[in-house]
C-alpha cells in the first residue's frame, strides 16, 4: 500500500498550507529520508486548526515530526485519535487531553482493538 512521500518537512509544510485543518488521515507513512529534518522557529503557530478526527496507521517517520506538527499548529484538539503502528501515542495523547472524547488504540495490530471512551 502506498502512502505520501517526500520529506518530513515537505509533509509540515503541506499541512500548514491548511491553517483551519479539522481531520487527519495519515497512513503508511515512513518519512523520505528517514531523518527529521525540524521545523523552522521563525514561524508563529498556526491557531485554530487541528480538531476533528486524527488517524494514523503505520507511522515510521520518528516523533520529530508528530512534534513540529503540534508547535506549527499551537497544540491539537482532536476529539478522536484513532492510532495503529505509532511511535509517539504519548506525546500525542498529552497534546490532545484536554479536548479528546474518543480514543482508540491498535496496540498490536487490527485484532487487538481497545475502544476508549473518555467522558467529562
Amino acid at each position: 500500500m502506498n502512502g505520501p512521500t517526500g520529506t518530513c518537512r515537505q509533509l509540515l509544510e503541506f499541512f500548514t498550507l491548511f491553517p483551519k485543518l479539522d481531520n487527519i488521515k495519515l497512513t503508511y507513512y515512513f518519512g523520505q529520508p528517514p531523518t527529521h529534518e525540524g521545523h523552522s522557529t521563525q514561524r508563529n503557530a498556526i491557531r485554530g486548526g487541528l480538531r476533528g478526527q486524527l488517524v494514523i496507521t503505520n507511522y515510521g517517520a520518528g516523533v520529530g515530526l508528530l512534534e513540529d506538527i503540534i508547535v506549527a499548529f499551537g497544540g491539537m484538539r482532536f476529539s478522536s485519535m484513532e492510532l495503529e503502528y505509532v511511535p509517539g501515542m504519548r506525546l500525542l495523547l498529552e497534546a490532545g487531553a484536554d479536548t479528546l472524547q474518543t480514543f482508540r488504540w491498535y496496540p498490536d495490530g487490527a485484532f487487538q482493538i481497545w475502544n476508549i471512551i473518555l467522558v467529562s
